[in-house]
């Protein structure tokens, strides 16, 4: 019997080594470069192109959003109309027609070898606006940790030159890995960071200078000139520089006299009221260098509640000291340290400051000639048609072609005519066909060829019926889009949607007028809600859990709280909360900690009749981060199954049994609210994600593979891929060669978005194969579960460019794979199992593309 043991065992590995030697010759040149050759697979992009909010929240006019902008500026002397975007987590995007009513943007950083596509700033130089620079990191507003370091971005590649007015780029040699906050393009080339990706507040600035060889050739290198953290730098003239240094209330700026090469301090004038941190600084200057702007969100250092606003300017002309505005107005609704304001001077009216801010403060003009100053809200009863931009504001600048302010939000570009006339302007979107939509998760509606997104910052939207790379989507769930599920069991399909903790976070216990908008507008959809059907006979129903007995803050404690549709049973919604009756005084009944059901009839149409039941209790003190509803045992359907996890265990619960089991490696928790001295919830920091990932096989609950970040503290930590094909007995950690094969410049190629796609073999003996695919930093991966740990990309970068992928979802009935791009929008990929069976190596067992639809039931006609 050993023997035998011995000899499987003896077979096993060598058929894995050759299987190996055969799957890393098929995958040499899958490396995550764009120039990668291998097999082609066919993804489309389906959008969107921006989408429109159709929640009936607001009475403002609706403008097109697309995702997060950090800034946008005019770049090259060819033409006015030339404008580029530097999008947090989607590359960069060029525009000839700025000024068009709908421009058309195409991306200048698709299909390239480039390693900086989360852009953090942009700097044309004054001397030749052709020559444009852009730099990297953690932009986005997606914080995973409590500060600016730990976010869900893609490399740090650095930064990148163009030479042709943003057309064409190039990777520079400046040292990967640091958040770049600021370039300019002076004598010498000055970059400024913020912080190194391992090391929160090692940044400073470097200096492009020469060095001289031995043989008396020159070359360039990169001196540090200063070694504190900068957030903003700003070369005002002759010679001078000064930048922004954030978290220190002490020292906020330093000046160069002598064009970069050493720094002093310059803040005379500068103060900070109280425990308060800048945590955010931005520096402008007029047209004629002659008055300089600071502005200043800060956050107490006791408090994360108590934030505030300062701004300052000086006078170049008239001495060293700043001046604060005599009226300063809060510009931040809380406290998270991703919250940014913008300020710009208009280059003719000299009293016009604008002023740009966080959440509902979207922007303001302030007459800088009253004494004292004299703020205006921008938006609304200031237009002529009360329109308003996207809020979360990122920069501002001056159009001169059309005489706009263009602002970039989290929402994207937007310009707003006559600014500086009161009352006699209004807001438009510049997003035209931009596609750079940051996505936590998408499904797929089959018959109407749509999706249903989870969007950061920007709702749960639907793609419309044939979704395209140029279709515009809708938004149907206000706020952070997060899980997504559809019901393609029923026909038409339910696509399942909801915001940051299943709408029942603190703001929404909170906003008063929002509830009572909710009650008179029947178009407003819950936190967790579905749509149905489309066009004039689109269906809506809005489940409000905080009215069905889980209104206390501590029930679904996370951003992105668990939900999801039983696999056996998809009529049936399956979430987790956290609520205990000591603590929910607002439930109709009495709640507990745990698994709830919510069965969802055919032909429902409102939510008054959805009762949540109980299923299954959870001990106190248990976590549940992320599960898996109904599946396959033994063979059999079980509608009864749960599998999920936390940051320290696996479950698995059947019909009959209860299983409990550590990982051998223990993942990060994610950041839930802090509460005040009064017990209410903070708004921020808090992880804007899930810290894990499961899935689990189809055919076998046997098999489940999970990941996590190791920590979100910082950016440290080994990763892992467990697999294990026993229920959750032993593990394997199959990360294998992905490091390898993501090449990215951190090391870290956060694998997110975990999903098990089924195959079976031809010879029907034969043991069934399955395909493990994750998504990364540099796409998505896969692998074959007979070769656990080689992994290889899926698709080149022609037609899946690289994006930091979020969610993965397989349409078993349609055979679809369905990727959420965290920066890049939605892709597709339809007679999917073909598609990845290109992947199979040569001598490798034989397997069918044979439908999985079989694991679930019947779909309607």
């Amino acid at each position: 019997k050993d023997m035998y043991k011995m000899a499987t065992v003896t077979c096993n590995l060598l058929y894995l080594a050759i299987l190996s030697v055969l799957s890393i010759t098929n995958v040499l040149g899958m490396r995550a470069t764009c120039d990668a050759s291998g097999e082609a697979v066919s993804w489309v992009h389906v959008g969107p192109a921006t989408y429109l909010d159709d929640t009936g929240t607001d009475d403002t006019k609706t403008l097109a959003s697309a995702g997060a902008v950090q800034t946008s500026v005019p770049v090259g002397t060819m033409s006015p109309q030339r404008w580029l975007a530097g999008s947090v987590n989607g590359g960069l995007w060029l525009t000839d027609d700025i000024t068009a009513e709908e421009p058309h943007w195409k991306s200048v950083t698709d299909g390239h070898d480039l390693r900086c596509y989360s852009i953090s700033v942009i700097s044309v130089d004054e001397t030749n606006p052709d020559i444009v620079y852009a730099g990297c990191g953690p932009s986005t507003s997606s914080e995973m940790g409590t500060d600016w370091n730990v976010m869900n971005s893609g490399d740090w590649g650095g930064v990148m030159l163009s030479a042709d007015a943003g057309s064409t780029w190039r990777m520079l040699d400046f040292p990967p890995n640091y958040y770049v906050t600021g370039i300019v393009p002076s004598k010498r080339l000055l970059v400024a960071a913020r912080s190194q990706y391992y090391k929160r507040n090692d940044g400073g600035i470097w200096m492009h200078v020469p060095d001289e060889t031995e043989d008396n050739t020159v070359s360039y290198k990169w001196r540090q000139v200063f070694d504190e953290p900068v957030f903003d730098m700003l070369d005002v003239g002759n010679g001078v520089i000064i930048a922004a240094l954030p978290q220190n209330a002490n020292r906020s700026v330093v000046i160069s006299k002598d064009g970069g090469m050493t720094w002093s301090t310059f803040d005379e004038g500068i103060t900070w009221p109280g425990q308060e941190l800048p945590y955010y600084l931005c520096l402008i200057k007029d047209s004629k260098n002659s008055k300089v702007f600071l502005g200043g969100m800060t956050v107490s250092s006791k408090d994360l509640d108590d934030t505030n606003t300062r701004i300052y300017h000086w006078d170049v002309n008239k001495g060293d000291a700043w001046v604060g505005l005599k009226e300063q107005k809060q510009m931040d609704d809380d406290s998270m340290p991703k919250d940014r304001m913008a300020l710009l001077l208009h280059p003719t009216e000299n009293c016009t400051l604008y002023v740009a801010g966080n959440g509902d403060h979207v922007a303001y003009r302030v007459d800088l000639c009253s004494s004292p100053e004299v703020w205006t809200d921008m938006t609304g009863e200031d237009t002529t048609d009360n329109s308003a931009p996207h809020g979360d504001c990122r920069s501002m600048h001056y159009n001169k072609e059309s005489g706009e302010v263009v602002l970039t939000s989290d929402g994207g570009v937007f310009a707003r005519t006559n600014p500086h006339k009161k009352g006699n302007g209004s807001w438009r979107s510049l997003n035209g066909d931009i596609t750079e939509m940051e996505f936590l998760s998408a499904h797929w509606d089959y018959r109407l060829e749509r999706y249903v997104g989870g969007a950061q910052d920007n709702d749960v939207q639907v793609g419309p019926p044939k979704a395209t790379s140029s279709s515009r989507s809708t938004g149907v769930v206000m706020g952070d889009g997060t899980v997504t599920a559809v019901d393609n069991r029923i026909s038409p399909a339910r696509l399942f949607g909801a915001r940051q903790c299943l709408g029942v976070g603190p703001s929404d216990r909170v906003n008063d007028e929002k509830k009572e908008k909710r009650s008179v507008d029947p178009g407003f959809m819950d936190g967790l809600a579905f749509v149905q059907g489309a066009g004039k006979d689109t269906i809506r129903v809005g489940i409000d859990l905080g009215e069905k007995g889980f209104g206390a803050s501590t029930c679904f404690p996370y951003f992105v709280q668990p939900y999801t549709l039983n696999s056996q049973d998809p009529s049936q919604l399956v979430f987790w909360a956290n609520c205990t009756p000591a603590t929910d005084s607002t439930s109709t009944f009495e709640s507990h900690a745990g698994f709830y059901a919510i069965d969802i009839p055919d032909g429902t149409t409102n939510s008054s009749q959805l009762k949540p039941r109980l299923l299954k209790e959870t001990p106190a003190g248990a976590t549940v981060y992320t599960f898996v509803s109904g599946g396959f045992t033994d063979g059999a359907s079980n509608p009864d199954l749960l599998v999920g996890m936390n940051a320290t265990h696996f479950f698995k619960k059947t019909s009959t049994e209860l299983i409990v089991s550590p990982f051998p490696f223990a993942f990060a928790a994610p950041r839930i609210f802090d509460l005040d001295s009064k017990g209410a919830p903070i708004v921020g920091p808090i992880s804007h994600d899930k810290t894990v990932s499961i899935a689990v096989s189809p055919r076998s609950s046997e098999m489940a593979v999970v990941t996590g970040w190791p920590s979100i503290k910082e950016n440290s930590g080994t990763e892992h891929i467990l697999l294990t094909e026993d229920g959750g007995e032993e593990w394997k950690d199959v990360v294998g060669n992905l490091d390898i094969v993501t090449n990215t410049t951190s090391g870290k190629f956060r694998a997110s978005g975990l999903l098990i796609i089924d195959f079976e073999p031809k010879v029907k003996t034969a043991k069934p194969v399955s395909g493990v695919l994750v998504g990364t930093v540099s796409g998505p991966y896969m692998m074959w579960s007979d070769a656990p740990g080689i992994w290889f990309r899926v698709g080149s970068c022609e037609t899946m460019p690289f994006s930091y992928i979020k969610g993965l979802s397989y349409e078993h009935y349609s055979d679809t794979l369905v990727a959420a791009s965290m920066g890049r929008g939605i892709f597709v990929m339809k007679n999917a199992k073909n598609e990845l069976l290109k992947f199979r190596p040569h001598g490798a067992i034989e397997l069918t593309a044979e439908s999985s639809a079989k694991y679930f039931p019947s779909a309607q006609t």
